[in-house]
Protein backbone atom coordinates (compact mmCIF):
# COMPACT_ATOMS: atom_id res chain seq x y z
CA UNK A 1 0.00 0.00 0.00
CA UNK A 2 1.40 3.37 -0.61
CA UNK A 3 1.92 6.23 1.23
CA UNK A 4 -0.42 8.51 -0.43
CA UNK A 5 -3.17 5.58 -0.06
CA UNK A 6 -2.85 5.43 3.43
CA UNK A 7 -3.20 8.96 4.02
CA UNK A 8 -6.27 8.74 2.11
CA UNK A 9 -7.99 5.95 4.09
CA UNK A 10 -7.23 7.90 7.77
CA UNK A 11 -8.01 11.51 6.27
CA UNK A 12 -11.37 9.34 5.56
CA UNK A 13 -11.18 7.72 9.26
CA UNK A 14 -10.57 11.70 10.47
CA UNK A 15 -13.62 12.76 8.47
CA UNK A 16 -16.05 9.98 9.64
CA UNK A 17 -14.76 10.46 13.30
CA UNK A 18 -15.84 14.23 13.22
CA UNK A 19 -19.31 13.74 11.84
CA UNK A 20 -20.21 11.27 14.29
CA UNK A 21 -18.62 13.78 17.10
CA UNK A 22 -20.43 16.21 15.29
CA UNK A 23 -23.74 14.52 15.46
CA UNK A 24 -22.80 13.14 19.19
CA UNK A 25 -22.06 16.53 20.93
CA UNK A 26 -24.68 18.47 20.60
CA UNK A 27 -26.28 16.25 22.82
CA UNK A 28 -23.45 16.82 25.73
CA UNK A 29 -23.45 20.58 25.68
CA UNK A 30 -22.91 21.81 28.78
CA UNK A 31 -21.31 18.29 30.47
CA UNK A 32 -18.30 19.14 32.53
CA UNK A 33 -17.17 21.20 34.44
CA UNK A 34 -16.86 24.09 32.45
CA UNK A 35 -19.12 26.97 32.95
CA UNK A 36 -21.98 26.77 30.34
CA UNK A 37 -22.36 28.16 27.27
CA UNK A 38 -23.54 31.92 26.19
CA UNK A 39 -26.73 30.39 24.69
CA UNK A 40 -27.76 29.54 28.43
CA UNK A 41 -31.05 31.63 28.87
CA UNK A 42 -31.01 32.18 32.42
CA UNK A 43 -28.91 34.85 32.23
CA UNK A 44 -27.29 35.89 36.13
CA UNK A 45 -26.44 33.25 38.84
CA UNK A 46 -26.61 33.75 42.63
CA UNK A 47 -27.09 31.89 45.88
CA UNK A 48 -30.55 30.39 46.81
CA UNK A 49 -32.92 32.89 48.36
CA UNK A 50 -33.58 32.18 51.89
CA UNK A 51 -37.08 30.83 51.19
CA UNK A 52 -35.38 27.90 49.05
CA UNK A 53 -32.78 27.31 51.50
CA UNK A 54 -35.68 26.66 54.26
CA UNK A 55 -37.28 23.99 52.05
CA UNK A 56 -33.95 22.22 52.15
CA UNK A 57 -33.70 22.36 55.99
CA UNK A 58 -37.09 21.05 56.13
CA UNK A 59 -36.13 18.31 53.48
CA UNK A 60 -32.92 17.57 56.12
CA UNK A 61 -35.29 17.32 59.28
CA UNK A 62 -37.88 15.22 57.93
CA UNK A 63 -35.48 12.69 56.18
CA UNK A 64 -33.35 12.96 59.31
CA UNK A 65 -30.11 13.13 57.39
CA UNK A 66 -27.92 15.81 55.55
CA UNK A 67 -29.69 16.75 51.80
CA UNK A 68 -27.57 18.12 48.81
CA UNK A 69 -28.45 21.53 48.11
CA UNK A 70 -27.56 23.65 45.14
CA UNK A 71 -24.65 26.55 45.67
CA UNK A 72 -26.37 28.72 42.90
CA UNK A 73 -29.41 29.11 40.77
CA UNK A 74 -31.26 31.57 37.61
CA UNK A 75 -31.65 34.54 39.62
CA UNK A 76 -35.42 34.92 40.54
CA UNK A 77 -35.81 31.44 41.39
CA UNK A 78 -38.28 30.56 44.19
CA UNK A 79 -40.47 27.74 45.40
CA UNK A 80 -42.94 26.45 43.21
CA UNK A 81 -46.21 27.62 43.85
CA UNK A 82 -47.91 25.20 46.39
CA UNK A 83 -49.96 22.69 44.99
CA UNK A 84 -48.12 22.04 42.32
CA UNK A 85 -47.68 18.91 42.12
CA UNK A 86 -43.53 17.48 41.47
CA UNK A 87 -42.74 16.61 37.80
CA UNK A 88 -41.32 12.95 39.45
CA UNK A 89 -41.07 10.81 36.54
CA UNK A 90 -43.94 8.20 36.35
CA UNK A 91 -41.44 5.07 37.39
CA UNK A 92 -39.41 6.64 40.38
CA UNK A 93 -40.00 7.31 43.87
CA UNK A 94 -37.95 9.68 46.51
CA UNK A 95 -37.37 10.42 49.44
CA UNK A 96 -37.80 14.14 49.26
CA UNK A 97 -38.83 16.46 46.36
CA UNK A 98 -37.97 20.80 46.51
CA UNK A 99 -39.98 22.06 43.33
CA UNK A 100 -38.71 25.74 42.01
CA UNK A 101 -39.87 27.85 39.66
CA UNK A 102 -36.70 29.16 37.30
CA UNK A 103 -38.39 31.71 35.52
CA UNK A 104 -41.21 29.88 32.72
CA UNK A 105 -39.59 26.30 33.42
CA UNK A 106 -39.23 24.40 36.24
CA UNK A 107 -36.85 22.35 38.47
CA UNK A 108 -37.06 19.25 41.10
CA UNK A 109 -34.55 18.30 43.55
CA UNK A 110 -34.97 14.92 44.45
CA UNK A 111 -33.50 13.11 47.33
CA UNK A 112 -33.26 9.45 48.07
CA UNK A 113 -34.19 8.45 44.75
CA UNK A 114 -35.53 4.58 43.94
CA UNK A 115 -36.51 3.19 40.61
CA UNK A 116 -35.18 2.92 37.07
CA UNK A 117 -34.41 4.88 34.24
CA UNK A 118 -35.03 1.93 32.10
CA UNK A 119 -32.92 1.67 28.69
CA UNK A 120 -32.52 5.51 28.90
CA UNK A 121 -28.77 6.06 28.17
CA UNK A 122 -26.98 8.60 30.15
CA UNK A 123 -23.90 11.28 29.19
CA UNK A 124 -21.26 11.90 32.09
CA UNK A 125 -21.51 15.72 32.56
CA UNK A 126 -18.90 16.28 35.14
CA UNK A 127 -19.51 15.66 39.31
CA UNK A 128 -21.23 16.52 42.14
CA UNK A 129 -19.41 16.68 45.45
CA UNK A 130 -16.99 14.83 43.90
CA UNK A 131 -19.57 12.32 42.59
CA UNK A 132 -19.67 10.99 38.95
CA UNK A 133 -22.85 12.67 37.06
CA UNK A 134 -24.86 11.54 34.00
CA UNK A 135 -27.34 13.65 32.55
CA UNK A 136 -30.09 11.93 30.62
CA UNK A 137 -33.26 13.21 28.45
CA UNK A 138 -36.64 11.90 29.93
CA UNK A 139 -39.98 13.23 29.86
CA UNK A 140 -39.81 15.89 28.14
CA UNK A 141 -36.55 17.35 30.11
CA UNK A 142 -33.37 16.86 31.52
CA UNK A 143 -32.70 14.58 34.51
CA UNK A 144 -28.62 14.93 36.06
CA UNK A 145 -28.42 12.05 38.34
CA UNK A 146 -25.37 11.10 41.03
CA UNK A 147 -25.18 8.42 43.74
CA UNK A 148 -23.98 8.92 47.01
CA UNK A 149 -23.37 5.67 49.81
CA UNK A 150 -25.89 3.64 48.02
CA UNK A 151 -28.30 6.55 47.87
CA UNK A 152 -29.08 8.50 44.43
CA UNK A 153 -29.86 11.69 43.91
CA UNK A 154 -30.83 13.74 40.80
CA UNK A 155 -32.17 17.64 39.03
CA UNK A 156 -34.98 17.43 37.17
CA UNK A 157 -35.55 20.55 35.00
CA UNK A 158 -38.63 20.95 32.44
CA UNK A 159 -38.84 24.31 30.20
CA UNK A 160 -35.15 24.85 30.49
CA UNK A 161 -32.07 24.67 29.03
CA UNK A 162 -29.60 21.39 29.69
CA UNK A 163 -26.96 23.56 30.95
CA UNK A 164 -28.86 25.22 33.13
CA UNK A 165 -29.98 21.61 35.19
CA UNK A 166 -26.42 20.56 34.54
CA UNK A 167 -24.86 23.88 36.32
CA UNK A 168 -27.31 23.73 38.86
CA UNK A 169 -26.84 20.05 39.72
CA UNK A 170 -23.02 20.00 39.83
CA UNK A 171 -23.41 22.96 42.11
CA UNK A 172 -25.12 20.48 44.63
CA UNK A 173 -23.42 20.56 47.92
CA UNK A 174 -24.19 17.73 51.02
CA UNK A 175 -24.72 19.51 54.15
CA UNK A 176 -28.52 21.04 55.63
Amino acid sequence: MSEGSHFGRRSVLCLGLGLVLAAVLPAATGCGDSPPSASDSTGRWAAPAPAVLAAFDEAAVTLGRSVYVPAELPEGTQLAPEGQAPMVLEAVSVESVVSLAVGQGRLDVLQGVQGDLGDVQGIPCGSVAGRPAKVFEVSGGHLVQWEDEGEWYAVFGLDMPSESVIRVALSMKRGR
